[in-house]
């Protein structure tokens, strides 16, 4: 077998083939086969398009809103690159934090990332923004008419999540109530919550109406005493 990788078309002045030729640029390889008494075989032809600029990584979880931590991990297509990368917005060089492993994300963050390799060209720059948010206080028992008094426990989806309410209708901030247990409601109450943690935009307000149906049937009745 003789082959070229410039495009010429071979001939038994070519290079005699002995083992595997290695391809690292954009090459059109063409060989024959040849055998003393047999015609030579047809050319084949083969065109390696080689990447000059290595692939962009790509990020285990998009980006987007999130109520807990995440755990990013990357990768490139283009094999043996290194991925460099940042989290304060800034575009990523060789010179950037080089990736390991995990990275995690605990606040809300752009993290931007390229990948390079040797004799290539850097990737374009990866950017995911990951929004953390703390997810909206919860109660044991959702608003509404009750006959008899109601304890009520408030939660977050968000672990670590620090909660502050109110009870005068009023809207509640991180200066307000400090949830640590069960709230009761005797009477008609309005609880507002909202669930903080740092490094996370704080949640929306939760707001629920109890209305306790004892109170209202003795006013019902002082009103028709009243008649």
């Amino acid at each position: 077998i003789y082959y070229t990788t410039n495009g010429t078309t071979p001939t038994i002045g070519s290079t005699l083939y002995s083992g595997a030729i290695s391809i690292s640029s954009s090459r059109t390889l063409k060989a024959i086969a040849v055998k003393n008494g047999s015609t030579n075989s047809a050319v084949m032809s083969e065109d390696y398009t080689i990447a000059s600029q290595v692939i962009a990584p790509i990020a285990s979880v998009s980006g987007g809103m999130f109520y807990n931590n995440q755990s990013i991990t990357l990768s490139s297509a283009t094999a043996t690159s290194s991925i460099y990368y940042t989290v304060d917005g800034s575009t990523p060089t060789t010179s950037s934090s080089l990736y390991t492993g995990t990275i995690t994300i605990s606040a809300s963050t752009t993290l931007n990332a390229i990948a390079a390799k040797n004799l290539f060209t850097d990737s374009e720059v990866m950017t995911e923004s990951y929004i953390l948010q703390t997810a909206t206080p919860t109660p044991s028992v959702g608003g509404g008419t009750y006959a008899d008094d109601q304890s009520i426990v408030l939660t977050s989806g968000t672990t670590g999540a620090t909660i502050y309410y109110t009870l005068d209708g009023t809207t509640p901030s991180s200066t307000s109530t400090l949830y640590s247990g069960t709230i009761p409601v005797s009477s008609t109450t309005t609880i507002k919550a909202i669930a903080v943690k740092s490094g996370y935009v704080n949640s929306d307000i939760s707001s629920d109406t109890y209305i306790i149906a004892s109170n209202i049937a003795t006013i019902t009745s002082l009103m028709y005493t009243v008649a």
